[in-house]
């Protein structure tokens, strides 16, 4: 068998260690998405805006192709 091993990503600004669930998971982390996932508190405001607004335009580009 394959021996996969999954993408383990770490936020920069608080150190927080995301083993699963995906960039999305991650961007939602940046952004701020109280249901989803917890938030980063040390994120900037620019970075933040930018990953609410590219959760966004996932979100319009699935309902597009629906």
């Amino acid at each position: 068998m394959l021996d996969v091993k999954k993408t383990k990503l770490v936020c920069l600004y608080c150190a927080k260690v995301f083993a699963g669930g995906g960039i999305n998971r991650f961007k939602q982390h940046l952004a701020g998405a109280k249901e989803e996932v917890e938030q980063c508190l040390k994120c900037p405001p620019d970075v933040r805006h930018q990953m609410v607004l590219n959760l966004k335009g996932n979100a319009e580009t699935k309902q597009k192709k629906s």
